[in-house]
């Protein structure tokens, strides 16, 4: 089960149509405050969120995934040119970036890659 968060609300539903059709179940959130709140009551193989999103950007909601859960999945992913933080190499040196609009085979890969097989 994935947890995906992103502001833009057509590409929240291209991305759950793109879970659904890999044979995931997700919950979509487009306010990554509620989608926090909602983390901490279910339980989830991974996280997926957009990196700019305006009130908490992808890095800082991943701080506080961690927070209530040491051992969160995070993949993250922008339109955007990542600014090289210390938080965008992290997740560029373990293969946890997407670049938007994500490549349907690359997403199925890390998806085999960071979700666990039942």
């Amino acid at each position: 089960h994935i947890l995906l968060i992103d502001d833009d609300v057509g590409s929240l539903r291209g991305m759950k149509a793109a879970l659904r059709m890999l044979k995931h179940t997700c919950d979509g959130y487009n306010d990554p405050e509620k989608a926090v709140q909602h983390y901490r009551d279910h339980d989830y193989d991974l996280v997926i969120t957009d990196v700019c999103m305006p009130l908490l950007d992808g890095f800082a909601l991943a701080k506080q995934l961690k927070e209530a859960n040491p051992r969160v999945k995070v993949l993250f992913m922008s339109g955007q040119t990542l600014e090289r933080t210390a938080e965008a190499e992290d997740a560029l040196a373990k293969n946890c970036f997407l670049q938007k609009h994500i490549d349907f085979l690359v997403l199925k890969s890390r998806l085999e890659q960071f979700v666990d097989k039942k």
